[in-house]
């Protein structure tokens, strides 16, 4: 199966390289989740062209390229890699038919929560289990962890261009002051929440929470809506905590969150997880989180 999809992505390759503009003659960086869109044009700015391998409003968790898409991304010259499992099904594709192709894996260094794990503790209703054996991927959410990425990708890029050295040596230290600013910003707008609980549909924000003192409830469970059981439990959860909002992601079913929010009178926000605009993205939740 392998050898059939390397060669379909190699003719899918070559009817596309015929006609290129000049645009598509820059080196392209590809990125796993579009947050790590931010980093790379931050950095390299207009010296690549950068892409997302799941498109806008796709579930990373179920996405999967096809053949096409990945041939269409076959000729990057750096990968961002989180490690979700379609990497994992493109890596030795992408490999060898681009050996030349560089991976920075953001999450090798990182110590990975279990979907289950909330500040150390396990929560009430979670099982560690899930895509990643359990591990959660989202690890862009805080901003400590992203500025450390920043500058993981920041090096093999000068790596490979070092012609560019200067530009983007100055261009990383912009992006780290504007990520120390933020996260100042958001631990003074989150202090008095710290010791109190969020609810979400689907447990994106736990690296967020970690940074800044909170707990996760996740109304998905296992990546499936909750039973009857479950609903009851974390109606429970939500009233002990005195929780008043529930977030809403559009990549994942609001099914079970939307019900919890009807029966408690709960208000709703949505925040998309993946979203490229990073900065924002992070200041809305927190404002969500902050807010009476």
């Amino acid at each position: 199966m392998r050898l059939i999809f390397v060669l379909l992505i190699s003719f899918f390759v070559a009817t596309s390289c015929n006609q290129k503009s000049p645009l598509e003659l820059k080196p392209r960086v590809i990125v796993s989740v579009a947050p790590y869109l931010y980093i790379v044009e931050k950095i390299a700015g207009e010296t690549v062209i950068a892409q997302a391998i799941v498109p806008p409003g796709a579930n990373p968790h179920i996405y999967e390229p096809t053949p096409k898409e990945v041939g269409e991304i076959r000729g990057a010259v750096l990968w961002v890699y989180l490690g979700e499992s379609f990497d994992k099904k493109i890596y030795n594709a992408l490999l060898e038919s681009n050996p030349a192709l560089k991976v920075v894996n953001v999450v090798e260094h990182v110590h990975l929560l279990d979907f289950c794990e909330e500040n150390g503790v396990e929560s009430e209703h979670h099982h560690c289990h899930g895509h990643e054996e359990g591990k959660d991927l989202h690890v862009w959410t805080s901003p400590k962890l992203f500025a450390e990425q920043a500058q993981r990708i920041a090096a093999m890029l000068i790596q490979l261009f070092p012609e560019h050295q200067a530009t983007y040596s100055a261009h990383l230290q912009q992006l780290l002051s504007e990520l120390q600013t933020l996260d100042d910003e958001i631990a003074k707008l989150l202090a008095a929440k710290r010791g109190t609980a969020i609810l979400v549909s689907h447990p994106a924000f736990g690296y967020f929470c970690q940074e800044y003192g909170l707990t996760q409830i996740s109304v998905e469970i296992e990546g499936k809506d909750p039973l009857p059981r479950d609903v009851s439990d974390i109606l429970e959860q939500v009233k002990t905590h005195g929780i008043q909002t529930v977030i809403i992601e559009p990549q994942y079913s609001n099914k079970g969150a939307l019900l919890i929010a009807e029966r408690l009178g709960l208000k709703t926000h949505t925040i998309d997880p993946y979203a490229e605009n990073y900065p924002d993205n992070l200041r809305s939740l927190a404002k969500v989180i902050a807010s009476p």
